[in-house]
């Protein structure tokens, strides 16, 4: 069976594990301010030194949802408040008040619980676990372990690499929200895809260009238009 990669991160002294779960990045918390030691957090990114595009964050991260999850006060890991943007799901664990339990705040969707109880095992508390509504397929899932591999695949101390790393596993939030394609790069997509009449008609038409390379006169004209665009 296929074991699951993490990398070790060291920070304020204290080290982690992360690990990318299906396009969701998790860390196994030391406990100091959940109360949950080894128990896997889903979480958003690492407040390094790029800037977020909150732009290109999934549908339901709205920029205006960012703001309440700790970003500007997070020492590193920006973690999910899902009372903030997830107001049509209801609350997940029964009983939980999602704009004050902390741990309710921190799940922002039941396959998340998931996940964790899968990472965290008997981490995960019985109290919590019991105020889910879980159906037999997914009491089926949570059964099946989630292993790490024997040792991390390296140890960072660098939130910017830690990032990197996990967008390199398929981090969706990273990805989105760290994502630095300029407008100019759009542009020139934009211009690629359009109609080959509009380079046939520049080949045809320049008779000003003395080269007889098709590929130099697309070239010149795609640059020209993104400096005056």
């Amino acid at each position: 069976m296929t074991k699951l990669k993490y990398i070790d991160v060291k920070l304020n002294n204290e080290s982690r594990k992360m690990a990318v779960v299906d396009g969701k990045s998790y860390y196994c918390s030391t406990g100091h301010n959940s109360g949950h030691p080894n128990l896997w957090f889903p979480f958003l990114l690492l407040h390094g030194t790029k800037p977020i595009n909150y732009d290109r964050f999934p549908d339901y991260l709205s920029k205006e949802s960012i703001k309440h999850c700790g970003y500007k006060h997070a020492t590193y890991i920006i973690k999910f408040q899902a009372n903030y943007y997830l107001p049509t799901q209801g609350e997940i664990f029964r009983g939980l008040n999602p704009n004050t339990d902390l741990f309710a705040i921190r799940f922002p969707s039941k396959e998340t619980v998931i996940v964790s109880v899968q990472l965290s095992g008997k981490y995960f508390p019985q109290d919590k676990f019991d105020l889910v509504d879980f159906s037999l397929d997914e009491k089926i899932r949570i059964t099946q372990r989630i292993d790490l591999e024997d040792a991390p695949v390296k140890t960072i101390s660098n939130p910017d690499e830690v990032n990197e790393w996990l967008i390199s596993q398929g981090a969706e939030v990273v990805s989105a929200a760290l994502s630095n394609r300029e407008e100019k790069e759009i542009k020139t997509q934009a211009i690629t895809e359009k109609s080959p009449l509009f380079f046939n008609k520049t080949i045809a038409t320049d008779s000003r260009k003395k080269t007889t390379n098709p590929a130099q006169i697309i070239t010149s004209e795609i640059l020209s238009y993104c400096s005056i665009s």
